[in-house]
């Protein structure tokens, strides 16, 4: 009678070499080091490590023995196998929404990360975790979402302790490899039908819907109208998109929204207040009226206003009331300099008390912001109120923008001596400036717009 070799127990030392190869073969593909690794030798082992992925890089991971947890600890989006040869048919779409990933063994997958970089981690697992995993994967060849917040937290937890050498810290490691393989057993003791994981089969017509939703994220999306491009049903479509993405289709596009607010942050350097403006227009008349309400409210909640709030209370209130009665918005003025002497005055002293640290300091600033302005007597520096500083500047405010085109130009160009007085522009300074050009309905001058 033929003899076979029984197959290694659950948690035997098979499961160490097991699950050091595939940590060699992922560093053989990504072709960095990773930065940060942890290795538990107890039972069951378990070794977690994170790579940090350039922009847009490509990888290619081969197959391996053992499943791996993928997990994405940092950066917006990660598809898998957006360019892998036609044969191979598993396709995230276009992002992980939650973070984590089951990958099979055996199967070859490919990953290409999204602007910006990303940090990724792998976590393998031997003995009881492995033989959990491969019950949540339930035989599939192609990796699998699986939705699960409290995995992505070990994982971070299990890095943590690979520069943390705090006393304690071995015994915190083997009661997180507890945790670990206790939540991957109850996970994977569900019924199929309760378990939280999506598999990746593609889907055409989600793939189409969901690259029209990127290529139209700026525009109001609706659910009838993504249907309606769809072919189906506004209740098919809900299904068939949580199916695909494991979220509802608001979820998704308010996290494509986000995405895509961050990427203009990265790459045109605006505040986000400047980026959520088109969107913010577009929003129904009273989701504008109860956000003024609740930023003006958040503003005041601690009973101090600092220049960061005060300058978006009022971007944002100018901004929206504009947006709902354009026919207000300010005409050209005709006002001179010298009738809003006070209100410059004003305003040049706040400018020059936030861009310097003590008074002598602001005051040298002040009187380079008002030596070329045509203000009649030589004003006095008067320090503002640090705890009523902003009370009454919207009035000041209102009062400039009714100056006439020359009168502006002349008062931004003291506004630029007074904030380079000392050779550097300040955030407080920066934040200030942009707010009252948005006010006066002014460009910033250049050198206020290379500072922000």
């Amino acid at each position: 009678m033929g003899h076979s070799e029984p197959a290694p127990a659950v948690g035997t030392a098979d499961d160490d070499a097991k699950i050091a190869a595939p940590s060699r073969l992922v560093r053989e593909a990504v072709g960095v080091p990773p930065v940060a690794r942890w290795r538990h030798r107890g039972e069951p082992p378990v070794l977690a490590e994170s790579y940090l992925f350039p922009s847009r890089a490509k990888v290619a991971l081969p197959r391996f023995e053992v499943p791996i947890i993928g997990i994405q600890l940092e950066g917006r989006k990660l598809t898998f196998d957006k360019d892998a040869p036609p044969d191979v048919h598993g396709v995230f779409p276009y992002s992980i929404p939650n973070r984590c990933v089951l990958i099979p063994p055996d199967t070859v997958s490919y990953w290409t990360p999204g602007p910006g970089s990303m940090n990724l981690s792998g976590v393998y697992v031997g003995g009881r975790g492995e033989a959990a995993i491969r019950r949540l994967l339930g035989g599939s060849r192609e990796p699998v979402m699986l939705r699960d917040t409290l995995l992505v937290a070990l994982a971070r937890q299990m890095l943590n302790l690979a520069t943390d050498r705090r006393p304690g810290s071995e015994d915190y490691g083997s009661r997180l490899v507890d945790y670990l393989v206790a939540h991957l057993e109850w996970l994977s003791h569900a019924p199929p039908a309760k378990r939280p994981v999506r598999n990746t089969t593609y889907d055409t017509a989600m793939s189409a819907v969901l690259s029209l939703i990127e290529n139209n994220i700026e525009q109001p999306l609706t659910i009838d109208w993504l249907a309606a491009k769809a072919g189906m049903s506004p209740a098919l479509f809900r299904k068939r998109f949580t199916d695909t993405t494991g979220m509802p289709v608001h979820s998704y596009v308010l996290k494509e929204r986000i995405e895509r607010a961050c990427e203009l942050i990265d790459e045109c350097n605006l505040p986000l207040a400047a980026i959520a403006m088109p969107s913010l227009r577009r929003q129904p008349r009273a989701t504008l009226i109860q956000l003024v309400r609740v930023v003006e409210t958040l503003i005041q909640a601690d009973g101090q206003v600092a220049v960061f709030e005060w300058c978006l209370g009022r971007v944002l209130s100018q901004t929206i009331v504009e947006a709902l009665a354009p026919a207000q918005a300010a005409a050209p003025g005709r006002g001179k300099l010298a009738d809003a002497r006070n209100e410059i005055v004003r305003l040049l002293a706040v400018v020059a008390a936030f861009g310097q640290d003590d008074t002598p300091s602001a005051r040298r600033a002040f009187l380079a912001g008002t030596q070329n302005l045509p203000l009649g007597p030589a004003p006095t520096y008067q320090p503002p109120d640090p705890a009523h500083w902003s009370e009454g500047l919207g009035t000041v405010l209102r009062k400039l923008d009714g100056l006439e085109p020359p009168a502006k130009a002349l008062l931004l160009e003291g506004l630029v001596a007074t904030v380079a007085a000392d050779g550097k522009t300040t955030v407080e300074e920066a934040e200030l400036l942009r707010a009252v050009c948005a006010a006066l309905h002014c460009p910033l001058p250049p050198l206020l717009a290379e500072a922000a």
